[in-house]
């Protein structure tokens, strides 16, 4: 086992040296210190060595980030070069590669006196104008048809008018509950939560019933 360690050894190290590493045809921007850095976690994670793993992983991603800017910045040299000697095909190949792989296209969109506004900022502030004036309008009078019902309409004075009770509010959440016995039973087990929702419902509707008109 030992000898064919040492001779997957050699020759993977003669391989190296002779004819290189593979390029990652996706991360070609990938400096040789960072694979280092990268082979160098992997070995820690197979060690087990957590600490030396998370310290690596850090270095790595500091290094990432130098490599793609250099990588980005000489695309963008080389690019503003070809454009000077009139190869634009090759420019804009090259500016075609700093292009990010998923991007997303603004669409600008129309404020109240016409003109386009297609920032994030701008878009928020336009949209919250416009939400406001859509939900907030003005009254809008009745129907002269409607209003002259209104006056030939004769008062039902059995239809009680007063604010609801606690009674009342307890048998209207509590579906099925005939009379009070029944109200009881429906709410054994639960009758401190639903008396404090009674309450509730009741301040609230007593609330809406003695607002002025």
């Amino acid at each position: 086992m030992d000898d064919w360690e040492t001779l997957r050894d050699a020759i993977q190290e003669v391989a190296a040296d002779v004819v290189g590493l593979k390029a990652n045809s996706k991360h070609d921007w990938v400096s040789n210190t960072t694979r280092d850095l990268i082979n160098k976690k992997r070995d820690a994670r197979l060690r087990k060595d957590m600490l030396q793993y998370k310290t690596l992983t850090k270095e790595c991603r500091v290094q990432m980030r130098h490599d793609r800017q250099v990588w980005a910045d000489t695309l963008a040299l080389e690019g503003e070069s070809k454009l000077k000697d009139n190869h634009f095909h090759d420019a804009f190949s090259n500016f075609r590669k700093l292009r990010p792989a998923n991007f997303n296209i603004a669409s600008p969109i129309t404020t109240s006196d016409g003109s386009l506004v297609s920032d994030k900022q701008g878009k928020l502030v336009r949209w919250q104008e416009y939400y406001d004036t859509l939900l907030n309008r003005p009254p809008v009078p009745p129907p002269v048809s409607l209003r002259e019902t209104a006056s030939m309409a004769v008062t039902n004075h059995s239809i009680p008018v007063h604010p609801p009770s606690i009674p009342e509010v307890n048998r209207a959440i509590t579906p099925g509950a005939r009379d009070m016995r029944d109200l009881s039973r429906a709410t054994q087990g639960r009758g401190c939560v639903l008396h404090s929702v009674a309450n509730t419902c009741h301040l609230q509707g007593l609330g809406v019933w003695l607002r002025p008109r």
